[in-house]
């Protein structure tokens, strides 16, 4: 399809315009959607592509346009010396004549075609970008929530834990237990501690990893994740024969790579133009003395040495060249993709199993043992050591939602196509 100059410069105009969007501010709850779209809007990358299609777009038109006719004035026969003396009027000669080029060969069909897949490569490396910082970015978005949710449940535990050290002070203090009793609960409360205060650090670490994904390094990083990674009821894989469809079809970095075959085949069509000679007609006046004429002619290169013949083997060979990239770049989605099902498959049976095996297990341990310790049934050291396995389940089960939601991510990643809960466009 050949784009007319209208078409090019209205395409100007909306790169331009989506290059002209870059300041919003950051929402005190921060979703999926809205981390995206503030990166869409603020990382520099995005603006420096949106002008790499503007420039192809320059050149698009640029490639479009005829050479100009040359105009010519010319005289001859001017001297200062002999008999008898000059005379412009009789012994001058003066030429004005006007010469154009004829491109043969459809070299301006052809060269305007290639300055178009020029510009469909770029604006497809404008999209190719902007898929890669919405991967980067939910990748950063769910790390960063699972380690706030991370804190959340380690406080959770410390809370549950401050109950116990004061009911174990209240029966100190009536004399029923011994006070080596509250020193254990009280040790176990600051080895929480400890570890919300570990979890806070690594949950600041994320939020800042995630603002400069989003091309915003210097925002306030007191902002709230909004969102869970817990399971919806709905969760689906869909089959590796669709997935891998799916991304031979999709992924924009394969788009690019296909744009590039598209490109060296305009190219060989641009370079075996270029092996066929223009013609140059040219026609005008001449003054001859006395007499005025009119003069005519056409001048072309005569091809018997050079007929572009490296230029096209040139051409060609990286024809062939890019045609194997895009062959090796398929094979590679194919197994990006492989592997990506895979790990989502695993990640979601790893996340069934905990869920409905040791989760389980060790809250209904814990009950029993809180139960029976407030009777006086069993040992401090067997509750705490209850609560303790109950709070690495619970720790193992979140890390275990954050690596089947990354795996998502990847799968995403891998099919060009936004699979995981929550994400956007």
């Amino acid at each position: 399809m050949v784009w007319n100059h209208a078409a090019a410069r209205a395409a100007m105009a909306i790169v331009a315009a989506l290059g002209a969007v870059r300041a919003q501010s950051i929402p005190q709850k921060l979703t999926l959607d809205d981390a995206v779209e503030l990166a869409l809007a603020q990382r520099q990358e995005l603006e420096a592509a949106d002008a790499s299609v503007r420039a192809r777009l320059g050149a698009q038109e640029q490639a479009s346009r005829r050479p100009n006719p040359v105009f010519q004035i010319q005289t001859e026969n001017w001297r200062a010396w002999q008999q008898p003396t000059f005379s412009p009027n009789v012994d001058l000669d003066a030429f004005g004549y006007f010469t154009d080029t004829i491109e043969t060969g459809g070299k301006r069909r052809f060269r305007t075609a290639l300055a178009e897949t020029h510009t469909r490569s770029a604006e497809l490396e404008r999209k190719a970008l902007a898929w890669t910082l919405r991967r980067s970015v939910a990748e950063a978005w769910w790390n960063a929530l699972g380690a706030a949710e991370r804190v959340k449940l380690i406080e959770q535990s410390r809370t549950t834990l401050d109950e116990l050290v004061q009911f174990q002070q209240t029966r100190f203090e009536l004399g029923a237990i011994g006070e080596i009793d509250v020193i254990k609960v009280r040790v176990e409360s600051e080895r929480l501690a400890a570890s919300v205060a570990t979890a806070q650090a690594d949950a600041e670490q994320a939020k800042l990893a995630l603002l400069g994904a989003m091309g915003l390094p210097r925002a306030d990083a007191d902002i709230e994740i909004a969102g869970a990674t817990a399971l919806h009821g709905d969760e689906a894989t869909p089959t590796l024969e669709d997935a891998i469809e799916r991304a031979l079809k999709d992924r924009p970095d394969l788009a690019v790579e296909r744009s590039l075959v598209e490109s060296a085949r305009a190219t060989v069509d641009v370079e075996r133009a270029h092996a066929k000679p223009n013609l140059n007609p040219y026609f005008g006046y001449k003054k001859s003395g006395v007499h005025s004429t009119v003069i005519g002619g056409v001048s072309f290169a005569v091809p018997i040495r050079d007929r572009n013949q490296g230029r096209i083997a040139e051409a060609i060979a990286e024809n062939e060249r890019t045609q194997a990239g895009v062959r090796a770049a398929e094979a590679m989605v194919e197994a990006q993709t492989r592997a990506a099902v895979a790990d989502v498959q695993r990640r979601l049976e790893i996340v069934d199993s905990i869920r409905t095996g040791a989760r389980e297990r060790a809250a209904q341990t814990y009950r029993i043992a809180r139960a029976a310790y407030q009777e006086q049934g069993v040992d401090l050291l067997f509750l705490l050591d209850a609560q303790r396995s109950l709070n690495e389940i619970e720790l193992l089960y979140a890390q275990s939602l954050l690596d089947y939601r990354l795996s998502q991510e990847r799968l995403a990643a891998a099919t060009g196509y936004d699979l995981a809960a929550g994400g956007s466009q």
